[in-house]
């Protein structure tokens, strides 16, 4: 089987830890600066070969687990227990909303203010705005007004607004089902233990606050961040996660990446059952099950943790199924020099210049060993070691034309 593992780090906060007395050691009380963290270990069938598709799939459901509690790409398990799956589709006949109120004052009080997702049939998409004003002498029953995050303006029904609100509430997403249930019964034969694996009622977002998702990859990873990557990036802020993407890649032969000891806690745990006589049945996802029942929390727990940026005190096993895998894949245009523009910012909110052009202000890979961020090097110009950032745009395959804009001298002041 194949693995893709990722470290989810946030919230940093100082911690206090005590060390007990041991031997001439004296007893002391280390403090430091700790973040939550998650380790997220994703398998798949051996058959499908890893790929920026499924790194990226990877990536958007970490956001938007984070941000919102669900998950829209696989089977994630978090502490014994499934993660809900939301799915993204148009409206249909079957959708249902509650009726439009009698009187002006109620339909006023039930939408203006309010913030939606509105879906237009002729782009396939969901476009975010604000319901700004009602209007009951309009026709047709378009009695609602919306101003949208890209400045467009349009009018729109009691059932648009009622389904925007939805879908505004949840990113465009709609609760879905997962492909395979649960297993129940005894794991083993009978008489062994039985599974314990239950679905999660209750979306339980662990940083609500999300804007900003930095991603570090080494070498090895970065062959990921290629056209689809990069692609995504610059679409990032305004897509289904509304989270802002910057990539980067690391410069070679500077240590191995940090989510390699855990890819080997991983194979450690798994080599356990043998020993714990535990039965482990083929295939990835029973794999997936069998950690997510057996080995559901780090064994330190997390008050034992010591206060580091990449220490987990939670875990998270996610399955991708073949099928899942197998969707076709989103192509983009290179830019010039892409190879050469290791750091990748997607700031762009406005949906539908990220999606025409997928504007990114691209910078080269920077050196984090003490030579390059020596006082010297410190006080000469930045772009000695990272060189300049410029503005490029990153248009998906139908789109013609290949532009470059005008260089930018530095970064925006949200990203210092």
């Amino acid at each position: 089987m194949n693995s893709c593992v990722t470290l989810l780090s946030f919230k940093p906060h100082e911690v206090n830890r005590f060390i007990q007395k041991r031997g001439k050691r004296e007893a002391r009380v280390v403090s430091g600066i700790r973040s939550h963290c998650i380790v997220v270990y994703s398998i798949f069938d051996p058959a499908i070969k890893p790929s920026a598709q499924q790194y990226n799939m990877q990536r958007l459901s970490s956001s938007i687990f984070l941000k919102f509690g669900f998950t829209v790409y696989g089977e994630w398990f978090v502490n014994r227990k499934r993660i809900p799956k939301y799915k993204r589709r148009a409206p249909s006949d079957e959708d249902t909303t509650a009726d439009e109120p009698a009187t002006d004052g109620a339909r006023r009080g039930a939408t203006e203010g309010k913030r939606v997702l509105i879906y237009f049939p002729e782009f396939d998409g969901h476009y975010g705005g604000i319901v700004d004003g009602y209007d009951k002498d309009k026709d047709g029953g378009y009695h609602y007004h919306v101003v949208y995050d890209d400045g467009d303006e349009s009018d729109c029904t009691w059932r648009e607004i009622q389904l925007g609100l939805i879908w505004g509430q949840t990113g465009g997403f709609v609760a879905g089902e997962h492909d395979d249930p649960l297993p129940t019964g005894p794991i083993g034969s009978a008489g062994s233990t039985e599974w314990s694996l239950e679905e999660e009622e209750e979306l339980r977002p662990q940083f609500p606050e999300l804007e900003d998702h930095y991603e570090s990859t080494d070498g090895v990873g970065g062959q990921f961040q290629g056209e689809t990557n990069y692609g995504q990036i610059g679409r990032g802020a305004s897509g289904p996660s509304k989270v802002r993407q910057h990539g980067i890649i690391d410069v070679a032969n500077h240590g191995k990446n940090v989510g390699d000891a855990y890819g080997s806690f991983f194979q450690a745990r798994l080599n356990d059952s043998v020993a714990s006589n535990h039965e482990v049945f083929p295939g990835p996802r029973n794999c997936v099950l069998y950690m997510a029942q057996y080995h559901p929390v780090p064994a330190a727990g997390a008050e034992q943790q010591k206060p580091t940026t990449w220490s987990a005190d939670s875990r998270v096993y996610a399955f991708y199924s073949e099928k899942l895998l197998s969707k076709p894949k989103e192509h983009f245009k290179t830019y010039k020099d892409s190879k050469k523009y290791h750091v990748r910012h997607g700031m762009c909110q406005n949906a539908s210049r990220a999606e025409t052009h997928g504007p990114l202000i691209v910078g080269m890979a920077f050196c984090a060993c003490a030579n390059a961020w020596s006082s010297s090097t410190m006080s000469a110009s930045s772009s000695s070691t990272m060189g300049k950032f410029e503005l490029w745009k990153c248009q998906g395959r139908r789109e013609s034309g290949r532009l470059r804009l005008r260089p930018r001298p530095s970064l925006p002041s949200s990203l210092e």
